[in-house]
């Protein structure tokens, strides 16, 4: 008992004289292999970091002081600043929180990070650890189509599916805090003619030291992302003077008056389109702030380039190359003035007839080509038609479909769009049952296609409406995929029996290389999940040939046959039947 008694006694007063000393934790961390920053508030004391920390910002001494100047030569600018914000400013104002992820600059090391803080009596802050654990071996397991959720490949900016994420975090802020919002889009003019010749490794060059550069503009209230290899976007939360959409533009210009120079000699000089939308002045959700800011981009390109426009009421009217005027709309629905096309889908096995999507197109004016109304739909999300244009063309469709299997016994694949904001509305499967039985319809012969975008909003109720629609028997089809928005690994979540690869993923693969294991990755993990993969806008036989060697099973597009009319479709197809 007395031999117990003086252990207790000892360890007790070995404990006190390290908490005394604060030795406790330089102890437990120069011994565990960890790292810490540690800080007494109630001595007023610097924080420092303590434990081998130069093995990571290659600095020996034995004790160095945590600074934000010498952490920026070491840590990506917006990973510390989240650091800063999440963590260090929360944890002061006895907040408590979430572990977050950090990265180095130089050698690729990962770190979580995670604090404990300690507190007077008065909720003072008395003393804080911060623990940053070195997570890079597990980071380094993750496959490329899991990083691929989150970053686009050689930039490691936020692709579109996780600036998409955060965009609309920073739009909720701003809803709730009743501040405005601006998304800055950067088009780098002629990108293709500059780079066509350039080895893919000089170009993936290119691309790093303009992220570099861009990455200069970060700040804790100024998110960057990369929507396509030379589409960026800067989203700006409660702009000011100097922090604001032109503002931003005109600091990139000057940037890059001189040219970017290559490890290979050549320069390239870069100039930028640019398009600018505001919340809630132009914009009240997530898809009309980035459809606004592509349509004020496509204005600045269409003006000459190497400029900046920001969105108006006045952009939408502008037709010339797809851009569809509200009033065009609004009368080919209201007098009828419209027709039905049919996109025929073969199988690549048997080149037999798979069946064909719908589409509708405008009559407008006969001199200018056809306008697809379902390729262009979005443009008339801001004026509220896109419900109206939904279920018009879902009715009048399988209408078509009735009439074919009554005639002809029609039995091919007939596939129609539903669009994002249809899944919002609860009736949409009492329409579809209602339709179904008024037309003495199989549902397992009909396709429905939802863009990927669906997921940009209310994604639980709109998962859950799939899931209903395809109780029903209808197919579903992700439609125009490109594995930015929505990850890959959601598809073994979701209830798609085929996706179809967006046509312009289909050309860039044929031109940049970094691509192709990750699309070829997805196909195969489409196939394991038996998923059918469909290949949209087979112009030409090289895109043909790409379609075939990632597996592709069914084909679409002009080199096939152009979407033609009902009457030359059931000609197509009676030959088959």
């Amino acid at each position: 008992m007395d031999e117990l008694k003086y252990q207790i006694d000892y360890l007790t007063a070995i404990n006190d004289r390290l908490v005394d000393s604060d030795r406790m934790h330089k102890f437990i961390a120069c011994h565990s292999g960890q790292l810490y920053l540690f800080q007494d508030f109630s001595k007023g004391e610097l924080p420092v970091l303590i434990g081998p920390w130069y093995k990571y910002i290659g600095e020996s001494q034995a004790e160095l002081t945590f600074e934000e100047s010498r952490f920026r030569n070491y840590i990506y600018s917006e990973d510390l600043d989240l650091f800063l914000s999440s963590i260090w400013e929360r944890g002061k104002k006895g907040i408590e929180a979430s572990p977050i992820v950090i990265r180095s600059r130089e050698k690729g090391f990962f770190f979580r990070v995670e604090s404990s803080e300690e507190y007077s009596k008065e909720h003072k802050l008395l003393k804080r650890v911060v623990v940053f654990t070195d997570i890079t071996d597990y980071m380094s397991r993750i496959t490329d189509l899991e990083k691929l959720a989150y970053y686009y490949p050689n930039t490691r900016l936020y692709n579109s599916y996780y600036f998409n994420s955060k965009l609309q975090l920073m739009l909720k802020r701003a809803k709730e805090e009743l501040k405005s919002l601006e998304l800055l889009l950067l088009d780098v003019d002629d990108f293709r003619e500059l780079t066509f010749k350039l080895e893919p490794k000089y170009e993936s060059e290119l691309m790093e030291k303009l992220a570099l550069i861009l990455r200069g503009f970060i700040k804790p209230d100024i998110l960057l992302g990369q929507l396509k290899k030379d589409v960026f976007a800067l989203a700006i939360f409660d702009p000011d003077q100097e922090d604001c959409a032109a503002s931003l533009y005109q600091k990139v210009g000057r940037e890059f008056l001189k040219p970017v120079k290559l490890s290979n000699n050549t320069e390239y000089e870069l100039i930028f389109s640019a398009g600018v939308s505001v919340y809630p002045d132009s914009a009240k959700d997530i898809q009309e702030l980035l459809f606004s800011s592509e349509l004020a981009l496509y204005d600045a390109k269409r003006k000459g380039k190497n400029r900046l426009e920001i969105y108006n009421d006045y952009i939408i009217d502008v037709v010339d190359e797809g851009v569809v005027p509200e009033r065009l709309i609004r009368d080919s629905i209201l007098y009828d003035d419209f027709h039905f096309y049919f996109e025929p889908q073969y199988q690549i096995a048997d080149q037999g007839l798979r069946g064909a999507d719908v589409l509708i197109v405008l009559s407008g004016d006969s001199k200018k080509p056809p306008l697809y109304l379902n390729k262009l739909v979005s443009k008339a999300e801001n004026k509220g038609l896109l419900t109206e244009i939904g279920n018009l063309l879902l009715d009048r469709a399988l209408r078509q479909y009735s009439d074919w299997v009554d005639r002809y016994g029609y039995d091919r694949m007939l596939s129609i769009s539903i669009y994002p904001l249809q899944l919002d509305n609860m009736d949409m499967i009492g329409l579809l049952e209602r339709d179904i039985k008024q037309y003495d319809l199989k549902a397992e012969a009909l396709e429905i296609l939802i863009d990927e975008d669906f997921y940009l909003e209310n994604p639980k109720e709109r998962l859950s409406m799939l899931a209903a629609v395809k109780k029903l028997g209808f197919n579903i089809c992700l439609n125009g995929y490109r594995g930015e928005i929505l990850p890959v690994t959601y598809l073994k979540k979701l209830p798609f029996d085929s996706v179809k690869f967006n046509y312009e993923l289909l050309q860039e693969l044929n031109i940049d290389d970094d691509f192709w294991p990750v699309i070829k990755g997805i196909c195969n993990i489409s196939k394991n999940l038996n998923i059918e993969l469909i290949a949209d806008g087979i112009e030409n036989s090289i895109i043909f040939d790409t379609a075939m060697e990632l597996g592709c099973g069914c084909v679409e597009g002009k080199l096939l046959s152009k979407a033609v009319a009902g009457r030359e479709y059931e000609r197509i197809f009676t030959q088959e039947i």
